[in-house]
């Protein structure tokens, strides 16, 4: 609104904010509804953006801006020196089966969840969205988010309380090459049984 004080007159607070509108699309031209944008900043930092609904505008604190999308099911999509509205079609992630060879280590009453984290995050601030927990038989199958290597992280969990508490578990094997190919790729790895009942103790204790 105008203002009359004239200690006021010599600012102007107009100007141009970036942005950018993403929309991502499934290989079959279909709306993907649910999505995260990483925004990767000059200094390093990892901003995070999430869409609901198929399309997502974010405003640029850099620009052009350098973009990292994942959706969970799909490959990861790198934009690099974004300065204009994109349509994004993604690639259906790797299919991978996590075999467990020790199920029975599994206390009663906890559950295991299995996910994936590509070598590549080391290095950056983020947290990939391809986890599933493991079946009565234990398998867990999940998509991963890129290709190349990735570990393979095991966490115990425990719900009380009308909440859910987890712990990481060692495991044999976490290190895995997972490649850009049709069909189904299983690993086995073997829980650190160990670690798995003084974990248990934990989450018990602090439920």
């Amino acid at each position: 609104e105008a203002c009359a004080d004239p200690r006021v007159n010599p600012l102007d607070a107009r100007g141009k904010v970036h942005s950018i509108l993403l929309t991502l699309l499934s290989p079959e031209g279909v709306p993907v509804e649910s999505f995260t944008a990483f925004e990767e900043k000059p200094d390093g930092s990892i901003e995070t953006h999430y869409g609901w609904d198929s399309n997502m505008r974010i405003p640029a604190t850099s620009w052009p801006m350098d973009l990292i999308v994942e959706a969970p099911g799909y490959l990861r999509a790198h934009l690099s020196k974004v300065a204009s509205d994109q349509t994004v079609t993604l690639r259906r992630g790797p299919r991978v089966r996590v075999q467990i060879l020790n199920p029975g280590a599994i206390p009663a009453c906890f559950e295991l969840q299995v996910s994936l984290r590509p070598a590549a995050d080391e290095n950056r601030n983020l947290w990939s969205s391809a986890m599933a927990s493991m079946d009565a038989g234990g398998t867990v199958e999940v998509n991963a988010p890129e290709v190349g290597t990735h570990f393979i992280q095991a966490t115990l969990m425990l719900a009380t309380n009308g909440m859910t508490r987890g712990v990481g578990i060692r495991s044999d094997g976490q290190r895995v090459e997972i490649a850009d190919a049709a069909g189904v790729q299983t690993f086995s790895i073997t829980l650190d049984e160990g670690s798995l009942e003084q974990s248990a103790q934990y989450l018990r204790g602090n439920g």
